[in-house]
């Protein structure tokens, strides 16, 4: 009995003490200013998806004059939040790979749309096949929150 009363006397502190760790900044479309443009984001489209909500959103962007569909890719559990895990996937192949928008920068805003330029990683067996960059015009009405590596 002893055992089990110590045991608890450690165990239970760990769980209400421990640390967790995030780089993300989390924003709403409105608190989007100057001060973050030309910084490296995370665009969480129509629906929250923080923490353990795993919603996974997808949304059809411009890759070299066609539209592909993207799914977000969120990996945090609202302890753990790294900006480096997070992304968009397309649902479907092109050219036998998958493309992959590491990241965004904002490169600028207005009161309707966010002027960014998306990282893409063209994958094959989860290998990067390719690199490239794509300007981009997404309407504001779309996005739900930005997520800002926090460095």
């Amino acid at each position: 009995m002893k055992s089990k009363i110590l045991f608890l006397l450690f165990f239970i502190p760990c769980c209400y003490f421990s640390q967790d760790g995030s780089d993300i900044l989390y924003l709403k479309t409105s608190e989007i200013s100057k001060e973050i443009q030309g910084k490296f984001i995370h665009i969480d489209f129509y629906n929250k998806s923080f923490g353990r909500k795993r919603i996974q959103d997808s949304i059809d962007l411009p890759i070299n004059k066609n539209i592909i569909r993207f799914q977000e890719v969120r990996n945090d559990t609202g302890f753990n939040n790294w900006f480096d895990k997070q992304s968009l996937l397309s649902v479907s192949k092109i050219d036998s790979k998958k493309l992959q928008i590491e990241k965004f920068q904002l490169t600028g805003f207005d009161d309707r749309n966010l002027y960014v330029t998306a990282f893409i990683n063209y994958l094959k067996d989860d290998k990067i096949m390719k690199k490239s960059k794509e300007e981009m015009i997404i309407e504001r009405s779309k996005i739900v929150e930005i997520l800002v590596k926090n460095e």
